[in-house]
């Protein structure tokens, strides 16, 4: 199966860079436009320090609001590497000379009602949270790091968002047993439905560790993979072969759409699905005759010519 990499982008960027961020967007296009590895070093010095002292300062919707300001992908993605960075640096400086990194695993839940009368929510609180820390130390998931802990919650994005990330930084520097700052994950709960619907969760954690030591140098799932699924599973459902369901991936400001496109590609042949249509474009996500979600049925697709398939 190939996807073809000339996909069409869904998304507008702002026509007009917002005069609180100009200097920032402007450090960012000359990092890309410059000619020189040390021309390039200088802006994103100056990027990765402003960010830094955002972070420490509390400054998490400045962060947001200026990744929105992007005015192209591209400057969105350079944007976002220099936070990975000032994350990384703030992180490394903390007084104690030990690192607390936080982790996130992503947890992806299909899950649906079985009938009526079943349960509507699942209240994502992990009971026992000690077996699913066994399970990673078991398949050394963390690099091998036996020194981590678990909330006892699955997380929705919002919760490692943005905004969040000056709380976040705080816990990291707060490693002695007598710190008052409170530490909260909280749940998102998952609504469930008779159609059955596909949900992302984070299993938030802190590892203590040497500064800048990699955790997950191998991005791939490990053997943990399996059974850390089969300890977190609460409910399922199998969707009606009958029925249309339609899944929307987003599309985040430094991603382009081909990448999102072949990252699919990949997950289908992964789940052994051989049949996959590409069609060219963009479509709303509404049908403007009945107002109803848009979905394309196989069987008309069939008749129609492939405009990038298989």
């Amino acid at each position: 199966m190939v996807i073809d990499a000339d996909v069409a982008d869904p998304r507008s960027f702002p026509d007009r860079v917002n005069p609180a961020f100009d200097l920032e967007i402007e450090r960012a296009a000359a990092s890309l436009a410059s000619m020189s590895v040390s021309g390039a070093d200088v802006q994103d010095t100056a990027l990765t320090e402003k960010m830094i002292d955002a972070m420490r300062t509390g400054g998490g919707e400045w962060l947001a609001s200026l990744l929105a300001a992007a005015p192209s992908a591209a400057i969105a993605r350079t944007l976002q590497r220099r936070m990975i960075a000032a994350w990384d640096e703030a992180v490394a400086d903390g007084p104690a000379g030990v690192a607390a990194q936080l982790f996130a695993l992503p947890i992806v839940i299909v899950a649906g009602k079985s009938s009526g009368s079943a349960p509507s929510l699942i209240e994502a609180v992990i009971t026992e949270p000690e077996r699913v820390r066994a399970i990673l130390l078991e398949h050394a998931a963390l690099a091998g790091n036996r020194n981590f802990a678990l909330a006892n919650a699955l997380a929705s994005a919002d919760a490692i968002d943005l905004p969040r990330l000056p709380e976040l930084l705080s816990w990291t520097h707060a490693l002695d047993s007598s710190a008052t700052q409170a530490r909260s994950v909280e749940p998102a709960p998952i609504a469930l439905s008779m159609e059955g619907a596909v949900h992302l969760r984070f299993l938030v954690g802190t590892a203590l560790t040497a500064p800048r030591a990699p955790l997950f140098a191998e991005s791939g799932v490990g053997a943990w993979g399996l059974p850390l699924a089969r300890e977190l599973a609460r409910r399922s459902s199998a969707f009606d072969s009958r029925q249309a369901e339609g899944f929307r991936c987003p599309l985040f400001p430094g991603e382009r759409a081909s990448d999102v496109a072949a990252m699919l590609g990949a997950l289908m042949r992964d789940c052994r699905v051989a049949n996959v249509h590409v069609l060219p474009g963009v479509h709303p996500d509404h049908d403007p005759a009945t107002g109803l979600t848009l979905l394309f049925k196989a069987e008309l697709l069939e008749a129609e010519p492939r405009a990038s398939l298989q």
